[in-house]
């Protein structure tokens, strides 16, 4: 039996399609070839070291005229990009994928 701390099975998996699991409670799924994520808490995106992206930005229009769809955002930002490696921290409850 394989312990749910095991998340080795993702690197080099390639995130295919994000989605509003539960619409307007700001939950998403992230989709893979072999496997789902549903994440219902907080996460955000980050790119050369800065948040590119955030759950809360979902339906925010930061002074733009349309708001901001994060499910397209969180999927162009990583469909041509593998996993190399993710980390689950035990002590702070964090889940790191990289």
């Amino acid at each position: 039996m394989e312990s749910f701390l095991d998340v080795e099975w993702l690197k080099g998996e390639i995130c295919s399609r994000v989605f509003e699991h539960v619409e307007g409670a700001k939950v998403f799924t992230f989709e893979f070839a072999n496997a789902s994520l549903a994440i219902d808490c907080a996460w955000r995106i980050l790119s050369d070291g800065h948040i590119a992206l955030a759950h809360s930005d979902h339906g925010q229009k930061f002074g733009h005229p349309v708001a901001v769809d994060v499910c397209d955002s969180a999927a162009s930002l990583l469909s041509e990009r593998s996993i190399v490696s993710c980390h689950i921290d035990t002590t702070l409850g964090d889940f790191t994928v990289v």
